[in-house]
């Protein structure tokens, strides 16, 4: 017999599968990875899904889905055709959350950083809150629902779950509203002497515009926080205009000026009625234009009649004003001037007469004119009226001179012209003077003067100068001097006069001394002036017998070194008469010699 074992194998794949897995908006596709933990066997896989979604690896362990819904494998041993299937739950947590990043935003000068107030809806946790942007970061809070944000343009806001991935976003249109208030400040008038006040307005207005005027140097009348004004002064006027929905505002401002200038005038020079113009036209002008002023003239207050003229003719003296208005501005101005009529007339004047003389005509000079006014201008026996003050060629009679000022007023006078007497001249005879003195020459001429034209005194020698007609006279020697004298009509006269020198030299010699050595008179020597002694040439004393005792030569006077001691060959003499002979030298060069006696005594 042979036996058959027969063995029984029934042993089903012993394959694990997951438990539920989930897939998310971070997972969108999940691997399910079952095990086989059998031992042996040859293994056949199908992975089946009514509602999900296989990708890949249906006849593998690992199927690839992207889809929730029950997954099934089947796994299939071949080798004993037993069975094994298991189910995996494939479930989807991929809830997106709802993301409202809130209403429009406006920046504004009010607001210039504004909080953003977003809001989420989400059953899930762990969110993640992110905003950005293209222009400009959030301010702060970039991680919250309620940022704050400081610059316009598109902010996205981004929820995300960190877990499952999911995430949703939203933008937020953030404007800019910092428009300022345009408008202008119309040009306002001018103050000017007839204006006192003028109104400062806006061209346009809104009424959500708020207003506020200042100014640092003019002066508003009134309400400041109006769009207009009351201005009275000239000045800067600022106006500040605000915006009071986006807070923004605006500056304008606006110069007032004025025009007070008065009209620049003048009434002109002073005039004067003169002797030959009774009637002066007075001359008042106006800078500039001419045809919207009012012009009069007004004498003493008294407006003259048709003085609507600038240049009117008067004969009255007084104060004139020219009174002036701009009708433009209503400005006035007043300037004076003065007619005076001439009382100030020639009444005398003096004349200097040079008459007719030897060699030419006479000439008449006026001079100390009394009244008028210069300069002056002079005729003669009705002759032409000249500039010089002097007339030439006159001969000797009666003449008619007339002046006239340089009003036109005359006063004349008559006057005679002499003939001249004879010009005479006359000096003394003879003058004495010591020798070194001067004497002042005084000639007596029948003539003034001032009639001398000119004086020539001859030889010069010795005389301090011989143009003058009293000259120092200090010759050396005797002299003859000639004066001649011409007066201004050419005539002449000569005198002379004789200057006779007196040269008393004055030399004293002694005729006696007494040389017994008691210091009293112990030299015999020559005295005289040293100012006209120049020396004593030679000096020699004899005795009786005619024998040489003592000689000196070329020595002053006065010098007792040159004086004689009564001794010869060093031995007193006995007393007895001796003789002197010297020569003296004067200042003048002359020379002269002296001689005498000496009495030696003791």
């Amino acid at each position: 017999t042979d036996s058959v074992t027969v063995s029984i194998d029934t042993i089903t794949p012993a394959v694990i599968v997951p438990s539920d897995l989930t897939i998310t908006c971070q997972s969108p596709q999940i691997s399910i990875n079952a095990t086989n933990l059998s031992a042996s066997g040859n293994f056949q896989y199908a992975w089946t899904t009514l509602n999900g979604n296989i990708l890949n690896g249906q006849q593998n362990l690992t199927a690839q889905i992207n889809k929730p819904g029950l997954y099934t494998l089947t796994t299939t041993n071949q080798i004993n055709g037993c069975i094994d299937i298991d189910v995996v739950n494939i479930v989807s947590n991929e809830e997106l959350p709802v993301v409202n990043a809130g209403s429009d935003l406006i920046l504004s000068c009010k607001n210039v950083i504004i909080n953003a107030n977003a809001s989420v809806v989400y059953t899930g946790g762990n969110l993640q809150i992110i905003w950005t942007s293209n222009n400009k970061p959030v301010v702060s809070g970039a991680n919250t629902l309620s940022p704050q944000i400081g610059f316009s343009g598109i902010y996205t806001l981004t929820v995300k779950d960190t877990i499952t991935g999911c995430s949703a976003a939203d933008d937020l249109k953030v404007d800019l509203d910092t428009i300022s208030p345009k408008s202008a400040i119309i040009e306002p008038g001018i103050l000017n002497c007839k204006i006192s006040s003028v109104p400062i307005l806006l061209q346009t207005t809104n009424q959500n515009w708020s207003y506020s005027w200042s100014t640092l140097n003019g002066n508003i009348v009134g309400p400041i926080n109006g769009s207009m004004i009351e201005a009275n002064k000239v000045g800067e006027y600022v106006l500040t205009i605000t915006d009071e929905l986006n807070g923004c505002s605006s500056i304008l401002s606006k110069i007032l000026s004025e025009d007070k200038n008065p009209p620049q005038i003048s009434a002109g020079p002073d005039r004067e009625i003169t002797c030959t113009q009774n009637i002066v036209t007075l001359n008042g002008s106006i800078q500039g234009n001419t045809s919207d002023k009012t012009i009069s003239w007004l004498l003493n207050g008294q407006v003259l009649p048709n003085s609507n003229l600038l240049n009117p003719s008067v004969k009255t003296q007084g104060i004139y004003q020219l009174f002036v208005v701009d009708e433009l501005n209503g400005c006035t101005a007043l300037d004076s001037m003065e007619v005076t009529e001439n009382n100030n007339k020639p009444t005398g004047f003096s004349t200097d007469i040079i008459p007719p003389g030897c060699t030419k005509l006479g000439t008449v000079t006026v001079s100390n004119i009394s009244g008028g006014v210069g300069p002056y201008a002079y005729s003669i026996n009705g002759g032409a009226f000249q500039s010089l003050n002097y007339f030439e060629s006159i001969s000797s009679g009666s003449y008619l001179v007339t002046i006239k000022d340089i009003n036109g007023c005359l006063f004349s006078s008559a006057l005679d012209v002499p003939v001249p007497p004879v010009l005479t001249a006359s000096l003394p005879q003879l003058i004495t003077i010591e020798y070194g003195a001067g004497q002042q020459l005084f000639p007596e001429l029948n003539i003034p003067e001032t009639s001398v034209d000119k004086i020539q005194w001859k030889p010069i020698t010795g005389l301090s100068c011989s143009d003058c007609l009293n000259p120092i006279a200090s010759p050396l020697n005797e002299i003859y001097y000639t004066l001649t004298v011409t007066d201004v009509t050419g005539c002449t006269a000569s005198a002379k006069v004789q200057l006779l020198v007196l040269k008393d030299f004055k030399l004293y010699v002694p005729n006696a001394f007494s040389p017994d050595a008691n210091g009293i008179n112990d030299k015999w020597q020559i005295y005289g002036d040293i100012n006209k002694v120049v020396k004593i040439k030679s000096l020699r004393i004899f005795d009786r017998w005619g024998e040489a005792l003592f000689e000196a030569f070329n020595f002053p006077v006065n010098d007792p070194e040159f004086g004689w001691n009564g001794k010869y060959h060093g031995k007193y003499l006995d007393p007895a008469v001796f003789v002197y002979y010297f020569e003296a030298e004067f200042i003048d060069g002359s020379t002269k010699l002296y001689k005498g006696d000496i009495n030696l005594m003791r």
